[in-house]
């Protein structure tokens, strides 16, 4: 049976980056021509000069306004049956490699890196949070709430584009608290930025693990202060977290007192970090975390952007005491690796530092990426070691 989707043609110019490189979103540069009769957020074929390329949906006003849900000549469907599919694959991947008994915050979809573009869900212990980017995907909420109900999920808070919150139901829920790798956190839906704790960077945060006994550390951009709290859970001497925002500081101060109460060798402050670093003595720290907000949020802004990363290692690499070890990170989806890894150099040069890679770093695995949708692969970072 043929689905008679609505037809969208893309210019055979741009059908190479679909038909071949498989990339699934197509910008309104691409589209050749449209059925007269379509409608917006709703299923569609695409196709170029050739037929077929794959079965997409429409989001005439959105940023992309079309995304590919799977690329196939052939008759297909996208349906109920497929949704719930790519859910229950979603969810063995992180079962199977996240122990859910200490660790019940993770994301759950990833947008394009789950097949599932326009939506991404992270959970926080019985808590879901659904953004969503596309008016179609909102015709999946009550399929993936039947799901995630079964997995003992019981509040699902749904953040549009207008970075708003609702609730599915008369069921609402403030804040919560979760584990991670066995350590405690607090969620506060009223306080979050993005979907609220920066999941992808639990793997890192474990990391640091590693490296932090013994030392003191700095936390810079701190934000709830997880950082800091791994690196006391592994001996830490003591640790600093500074973050611009009152309400981040107040954050980190409530995670503190859920895994170390009264602990007076974890401080907090709300500073400018850039020129904190700046003032900063020499030696005073022989551990810092460098995660800044993106600081490239265009292509345009690369230039300025890379001048701010810059200068934000190079200060930290000029502050640290010998052999000391920095965390750097830098979550702009516009840099790319390759292109950080020269800022890096750059600013040991203008240190005056040797610097040895010891790691690099990126998102845990439940932030899978789409071999084919690079932009997926967003955050990129190094531990150092600055002699």
């Amino acid at each position: 049976m043929n689905p008679n989707y609505p037809i969208i043609k893309i210019k055979d110019k741009s059908s190479k980056a679909f038909r071949v490189s498989k990339n699934p979103w197509v910008y309104s540069g691409a589209i050749h021509e449209m059925d007269s009769n379509i409608k917006d957020s709703q299923l569609v074929s695409i196709h170029d000069s050739k037929g077929q390329i794959g079965i997409g949906y429409l989001d005439q006003n959105g940023r992309i306004p079309i995304r590919f849900l799977t690329f196939s000549e052939q008759t297909v469907f996208f349906d109920e049956n497929i949704l719930i599919e790519r859910l229950h694959s979603a969810w063995n991947l992180r079962s199977n490699f996240i122990n859910l008994n200490n660790t019940n915050a993770f994301r759950f979809i990833n947008s394009e890196g789950d097949f599932l573009p326009g939506m991404t869900i992270d959970i926080y212990n019985i808590l879901a949070v659904i953004s969503v980017s596309s008016n179609f995907v909102k015709s999946w909420i009550e399929i993936i709430q039947s799901f995630l109900m079964t997995k003992g999920i019981e509040y699902f808070a749904i953040k549009n584009e207008n970075k708003e919150f609702s609730f599915l139901g008369n069921r609402s829920i403030e804040e919560i608290t979760f584990k991670e790798n066995n350590l405690r956190f607090h969620f506060s839906i009223l306080d979050t930025q993005k979907t609220g704790f920066y999941l992808d960077q639990r793997q890192n945060r474990k990391k640091i693990e590693t490296y932090a006994s013994h030392r003191s550390g700095l936390n810079t951009f701190s934000f709830t202060g997880a950082f800091g709290i791994y690196a006391k859970n592994a001996n830490a001497r003591n640790i600093l977290n500074i973050d611009s925002s009152q309400k981040s500081i107040e954050i980190s101060k409530i995670n503190q007192e859920l895994n170390f109460p009264n602990d007076k060798t974890i401080e907090h402050s709300v500073s400018d970090v850039s020129s904190f670093l700046r003032e900063l003595e020499k030696s005073k720290y022989d551990l810092i975390v460098l995660d800044p907000p993106a600081f490239a949020k265009t292509k345009k802004s690369l230039p300025q952007a890379s001048r701010a990363y810059k200068d934000l290692n190079r200060n930290a690499f000029q502050k640290i005491a010998k052999n000391g070890i920095v965390f750097t990170f830098s979550c702009s989806g516009f840099m790319d690796k390759n292109l950080f890894r020269q800022i890096i150099f750059g600013a040991s040069v203008e240190a005056g530092r040797k610097i040895q890679v010891l790691e690099e770093l990126g998102h845990g695995l439940d932030h899978p990426v789409d071999i084919f949708h690079p932009e997926g692969e967003y955050l990129k970072g190094f531990i150092l070691k600055v002699e």
